[in-house]
């Protein structure tokens, strides 16, 4: 279980694509690909309800059950309020469930969080002060236990995508998946996530950096 938040580096733009430079929070669809793991999914939208409310909250959210047994069923928090939808994915893999996400929402952005992480107060924050015309924006996740595996991924920093560069500039070497907002147009014009790699959607995204428009950072931070 990981917590998110974010914060913003100062963004270098690059390629030709633009994306809006205003964040609405009313415009951001969230996407959650889930595999067997309802207790995850209780929980981060358990934290969903601590982080939004009626007045101020995602234009929708969008779990994708990918292959769950039993099927995953969150019918209580679809009731308190929560603009919830589930899909069923027929194809395997995380790659195709945030496709279906993707293709499904309809907000300008998409935001994609993995089930086992948990969104904190200052999510949205990071992301609206990072905007600044990139077509996606990659946020860092931090480890919330203390066991060996978590402090491996601390201490690699596997979860925080340090600044690269390419042709001279400076972008984030990698998009975390489990954290990330990207603009649904510049998405849908790649093809979205290459689906050969159903755990990783890396190969598409290097494509997306490289082909159409810039990925910029907005770190994330443990609350």
């Amino acid at each position: 279980m990981t917590f998110l938040s974010s914060f913003a580096i100062k963004p270098v733009p690059h390629g030709n694509g633009q994306a809006p430079r205003h964040l609405d929070l009313s415009e951001v669809s969230l996407v959650v690909p889930v595999h067997n793991n309802r207790q995850g999914t209780q929980r981060l939208l358990a934290a969903c309800l601590d982080v939004f409310s009626p007045r101020r909250c995602l234009r929708e959210i969008i779990i994708v059950d990918s292959l769950s047994s039993p099927p995953l069923a969150v019918p209580r928090f679809a009731s308190w309020g929560l603009p919830l939808q589930v899909l069923a994915c027929a194809r395997p893999g995380a790659a195709a469930a945030r496709n279906l996400g993707a293709r499904t929402a309809t907000g300008e952005w998409v935001l994609f969080l993995d089930s086992d992480c948990l969104p904190t107060p200052t999510l949205i924050e990071g992301y609206e002060r990072a905007m600044s015309g990139a077509i996606a924006y990659a946020g860092v996740v931090r480890a919330a236990r203390d066991d060996p595996l978590s402090r491996y991924y601390e201490t690699q920093g596997i979860f925080s995508p340090l600044p690269a560069w390419h042709q001279g500039r400076e972008r984030p070497a990698y998009l975390i998946t489990a954290n990330a907002l990207v603009w649904r147009q510049a998405l849908a014009q790649v093809g979205g996530f290459d689906e050969r790699f159903p755990d990783a959607g890396g190969v598409r995204w290097r494509k997306f950096c490289q082909g159409f428009a810039t990925i910029l950072g907005a770190r994330a931070r443990i609350r």
